[in-house]
């Protein structure tokens, strides 16, 4: 046995024979006495009360064994303690065992609640100042600074044993702190029940899952408690003649016991219900299945699984974007539960109702097949879509380019040709003699000119056509139809203008296969161009340029559609063009 469990087992050992000792002295003292044992001087009130205390003894011994819950159940363990330990203000117990009845006979709801709060985790600071005024209350005023003051005999109770920690007989200074002791109880229960509620509210689902029915239990004693000290207080009677009241919280803390359960009840249902998951996912659902896999398992019809998007630059896990079992980018509906791999998260499970901390590990378990299919699945549609995107944005940039080009050209260099040409044709005019020498320079020039400038105006359309930009796709194919020195026939039916990418993709795949000055054009030229629906459909024949529909299938593929070579010389071309 390791060092640390063999420790564990120790102190529960300790802790289980500490209480045992207890419950029999406050055995002997309920059975053997008349006087009030738990608000009542039958055996049933006895009865009952000591087999809520050993419960919550039972209890808080078995918890001391968790790691998660190792100091609430130490806490725990003390309060069933000294719940037994309230009988012990027994006229017939022995001095000690009299004076420890009346110190510690009203601490034990403060050990209660904080042990729930420490079910939560650590005690912020309201927390500690809270339990800080309810020890001192209970402990300090109502039980040592009491008993430094209290004579049994001078307050009316002859039959009690000498108090041995008596420092000054004061009658007046032990009823002034038991009164104030009384008053600052309803206090300090509604802040600790408060302390309670908030802890539950802030809590993960998963948490208030398991902590839902011990906390609702312990707020619902707290609340009891403090009605019972508002009732002291309203009526000036002491506690102990309310076999009601004892008996009420007997019951609550047995059910406390039962509600501390509750977590393993829980994680028995969840083996089980993952137990159909291992036989469900061993069939490999479909891609986009293994979330409604978990989800009927779970109980949860919304639940679906979200996978972190590696950094194809790092090769790490980010989770800044999430991505869908179809790749695409995907916000959360509701919480985002991870699904961990050791240390690595795997994916993340999208859902509505709570999960149990240790599900998450078991799905990763029992499905990892099916959850790695489907995450490599998730990233390599990520990264098309990525690259997709990626080709979008490099043709939109070249367009822009183009176009720029094309208006520098237009209104710069194009614009300065038409100046030179009409200063040349002026000073032609000017000439006097026709037939000098100077006349056939300035109309040799011209020609030079306006040949130039034909040609400037080619170079323009070929970067990007005016009428493209401007008028759109049918009026960009009529332009290059009637401008192409070969005939072409042209059949458009396209009602309306789309993207502006889509119809730039169309119109430079056009040029690329019927437009090139490597090959001659062929015979039978024609264009045909539709729209259906979100598809713009072009049809191309008489094509030179077969052997070369890479870059018409780069431009096309980037807004995702397709290049089909039918037969020699017939193309199609197929583009997404909804808006």
């Amino acid at each position: 046995m390791p060092v640390a469990v063999g420790r564990i087992r120790l102190r529960q050992a300790l802790v289980l024979l500490t209480g045992a000792a207890v419950g029999a002295e406050s055995a002997h003292l309920a059975f053997q006495t008349n006087w009030y044992a738990f608000g009542g001087t039958s055996w049933w009130s006895a009865l009952l009360g000591l087999s809520a205390g050993a419960a919550v003894v039972a209890t808080g011994v078995v918890e001391l064994g968790s790691q998660r819950n190792r100091t609430a159940g130490a806490l725990l363990a003390a309060a069933g303690i000294t719940w037994m330990v309230t009988v012990w203000d027994d006229p017939a117990a022995p001095a000690w065992i009299f004076l420890a009845g009346r110190m510690l006979g009203t601490v034990w709801p403060v050990l209660v609640a904080h042990s729930l709060v420490r079910r939560f985790g650590g005690l912020s600071r309201g927390e500690r100042a809270t339990l800080a005024l309810a020890y001192a209350m209970t402990v300090g005023v109502d039980g040592l600074a009491e008993a430094l003051v209290f004579n049994p005999a001078t307050n009316g109770c002859a039959d009690c044993p000498a108090n041995p920690l008596l420092l000054v007989d004061a009658p007046g200074a032990a009823t002034g702190l038991q009164q104030a002791a009384t008053l600052a109880g309803p206090i300090w229960t509604v802040l600790l029940i408060a302390a309670l509620a908030i802890r539950l509210v802030r809590s993960t689902s998963a948490g208030r899952r398991l902590e839902l029915p011990i906390t609702a239990v312990g707020m619902t004693l707290l609340a009891l408690v403090a009605a019972g000290y508002v009732r002291a207080v309203a009526r000036r009677l002491p506690e102990t003649d309310d076999a009601a009241l004892w008996a009420a919280e007997a019951g609550l803390l047995l059910m406390l016991c039962l509600a501390a359960g509750w977590p393993a009840i829980a994680l028995t249902r969840t083996r089980h219900r993952l137990a159909h998951l291992v036989v469900q996912a061993s069939a490999v659902p479909p891609i986009g299945g293994l979330g409604r896999v978990i989800g009927t398992v779970l109980q949860d019809p919304t639940a679906r699984l979200l996978y972190p998007q590696r950094d194809t630059t790092q090769g790490d896990m980010t989770e800044r974007e999430l991505i869908d079992p179809d790749g695409g980018r995907a916000e959360p509906h509701a919480e985002l539960t991870p699904i961990t791999r050791g240390s690595d998260i795997v994916a993340y499970l999208d859902h509505r109702s709570p999960l149990l901390d240790h599900d998450t590990a078991l799905i990763a378990q029992v499905a990892r097949l099916s959850l790695d299919n489907e995450r490599l699945h998730a990233e390599r549609i990520a990264r098309l879509h990525e690259l997709r995107a990626s080709r979008v944005r490099i043709v939109d940039e070249a367009d822009r380019e183009r176009r720029r080009l094309e208006r520098d050209l237009h209104d710069g260099a194009q614009q300065r040709l038409v100046s030179l040409a009409l200063g040349l044709r002026l000073a032609d005019v000017a000439d006097e003699r026709p037939d000098s020498p100077a006349a056939t320079v300035l109309a040799e020039a011209e020609a030079e000119v306006a040949a130039a400038l034909t040609a400037l105006r080619a170079i323009a359309r070929g970067l990007y056509p005016r009428e493209l930009a401007d008028e759109g796709l049918a009026a960009a194919l009529e332009t290059f139809a009637e401008s192409d020195p070969t005939p072409v026939d042209l059949e458009l039916d396209l009602p309306a203008r789309v993207r502006s990418d889509v119809e730039s993709a169309a119109y430079f795949a056009v040029a690329h296969f019927l437009a090139t000055p490597v090959y001659e054009p062929g015979s039978g030229r024609a264009i045909r161009a539709w729209q259906e629906g979100e598809q713009l459909y072009l049809h191309l024949a008489g094509s030179m340029r077969i052997d070369d529909v890479t870059p018409a299938e780069d431009r096309v593929g980037a807004l995702g559609g397709a290049v089909q070579l039918i037969d020699t010389g017939s193309i199609r071309i197929e583009l997404p063009c909804a808006s």
